[in-house]
C-alpha cells in the first residue's frame, strides 16, 4: 500500500471523527436515545447549536484559518476530502453522540466504541465520489450491511453505516448491529440502562455540551487500585461522572463527580481542589490566560457529589488554544512542544497536592502554638 495514499481512502469517516477535534461537544438527547444500552462513557453533542452561536463560529473560523497558516498536518487532506465528498463538518453536521465502554482489565483505552451523526449528507454524492476515487479503490469500497450503504477498509475492523439520509454509525460489526437493531425498535436504548438512566436526566435541558460516565463495579475496582496509597485513593469510591458545557460569551463547565457516601465525596472534591491550588502556586510566570484560567475554578460539595466549576470568557479561548497547536499568538509568541503552553497541574516531586486544612489539623496547629508560647516564655 503506498505511503501517499489519497486522503479519500476513509473519506467519511475522516471527516466525521474530525469534529471531535472542535471545541464544541454538545447534548443532543434525541441522539444519544439512538444508543443502544451498554457502555461506559457517553459524549453528546449538539453542532448545530454550537455553530449558531456567532462568537464561537468566529472563534472557530480563527483556529482554523491560523491552524492553515500555520500548515497543522491533517488540515489539507480534510479540506480536499470536504471539497469532493461536498460535506463540511461545521455546516452540514448537526448532532453528534459517542458511547465507549469501560476500559480492558489493563487500563488501556477501549477500542470498541460507537459514534452516530446527524447531518445534512449527500449519501448519493458521497458514494459516487469514492466510487471514481482510485485510491481509495485499494483498500477501501462500498458494500452492503444489513441492508444498509456501507464504506469499509480492508483490515479495519470499525467502518460507515447510512442508518438513514441524515444519520450515519460509525463503529465494528457488533455494535453497528446494535445501532441497527435500536434504530428498528427491536434493541434496548442508552438511556433506559443502569447507571445511564438516572444520569442522562441530570443533563439540564438545552444544555450544548455533555460528557457522562457511568462506572461499573470492575472499573472502580481498577480505579481503586491504580489510586490506593496516593492522595486520590477516594477517587475509588466515585459511582458516575457528569460534565456539562454551555457556551454563550463564557464557557461555564460544571463537572459533577458522585461517590458512594456523602465523606468520600467530600474528600474527592478536597483532592481536586488541592490539585488546583498546586497548579495556581506553579504558576508564577505562566501566561496570563493560564492564571485566568486557574483562578475561574469553584468548588463545592452537595450530599454525595462534589461539583467543581470553571467560567471563563469565549473571547479569550484563542489565547489558550493557539499556543497548543504550536501557533503563535496575536501577541508574537508561540507555542509548542518546548514552549510554555500553561503551569503544570503535577504537585513537585515528594509533595502532595495542597489540601484544605481539616479539623484535626487546625487542632494539632493549636497545640503546637501553645507550645511554641509556652516554650517563648522561659
Amino acid at each position: 500500500m503506498s505511503a501517499h495514499r489519497h486522503p479519500l481512502a476513509l473519506a467519511l469517516p475522516v471527516v466525521l471523527a474530525a469534529t471531535l477535534l472542535w471545541p464544541g461537544l454538545a447534548p443532543a438527547q434525541d441522539l444519544v436515545s439512538h444508543l443502544p444500552a451498554g457502555g461506559a462513557v457517553v459524549i453528546s453533542v449538539d453542532l448545530a447549536k454550537l455553530m449558531a452561536n456567532a462568537e464561537l463560529k468566529k472563534l472557530v473560523d480563527e483556529q482554523l484559518a491560523a491552524a492553515r497558516q500555520a500548515k497543522i498536518p491533517g488540515l489539507m487532506e480534510l479540506d480536499e476530502a470536504v471539497k469532493i465528498l461536498q460535506f463540511d463538518p461545521l455546516k452540514d453536521l448537526r448532532q453528534l453522540a459517542v458511547l465507549m465502554p469501560a476500559p480492558g482489565p489493563d487500563g488501556r483505552p477501549p477500542d470498541e466504541g460507537l459514534a452516530l451523526f446527524r447531518g445534512a449528507f449527500q449519501k448519493e454524492a458521497m458514494v459516487a465520489a469514492l466510487e471514481k476515487d482510485e485510491s481509495f479503490k485499494v483498500d477501501g469500497k462500498i458494500d452492503t450491511f444489513e441492508g444498509l450503504t456501507a464504506i469499509r477498509a480492508t483490515g479495519k475492523p470499525d467502518f460507515a453505516v447510512f442508518l438513514a439520509p441524515d444519520l450515519v454509525a460509525v463503529g465494528n460489526e457488533a455494535r453497528l448491529k446494535e445501532a441497527i437493531a435500536v434504530q428498528n425498535g427491536k434493541g434496548a436504548a442508552l438511556p433506559a440502562s443502569p447507571g445511564f438512566a438516572d444520569l442522562v436526566k441530570r443533563v439540564p435541558p438545552g444544555t450544548p455540551i455533555w460528557i457522562g460516565a457511568a462506572l461499573p463495579p470492575e472499573t472502580r475496582q481498577q480505579i481503586a487500585l491504580a489510586a490506593s496509597d496516593t492522595p486520590y485513593a477516594a477517587v475509588g469510591r466515585m459511582t458516575d461522572l457528569l460534565l456539562t458545557i454551555d457556551i454563550t460569551t463564557t464557557i461555564e463547565a460544571r463537572l459533577q463527580v458522585r461517590a458512594d457516601t456523602p465523606e468520600a465525596a467530600g474528600t474527592i472534591g478536597s483532592a481536586i481542589e488541592g490539585t488546583i491550588a498546586q497548579a495556581r502556586l506553579n504558576a508564577t510566570g505562566a501566561p496570563a490566560e493560564w492564571v485566568k484560567l486557574l483562578n475561574g475554578f469553584t468548588f463545592k460539595a452537595d450530599g454525595p457529589v462534589a461539583i467543581v466549576g470553571l467560567s471563563y470568557p469565549l473571547a479569550e479561548v484563542k489565547g489558550l488554544v493557539l499556543p497548543i497547536l504550536g501557533i503563535a499568538t496575536s501577541a508574537g509568541t508561540a507555542s509548542g512542544p518546548e514552549g510554555t503552553s500553561g503551569p503544570s497541574m503535577s504537585p513537585p516531586a515528594d509533595t502532595d497536592p495542597e489540601m484544605p486544612p481539616t479539623d484535626d489539623d487546625e487542632e494539632g496547629a493549636e497545640e503546637g502554638d501553645q507550645e511554641g508560647d509556652g516554650g517563648s516564655d522561659t
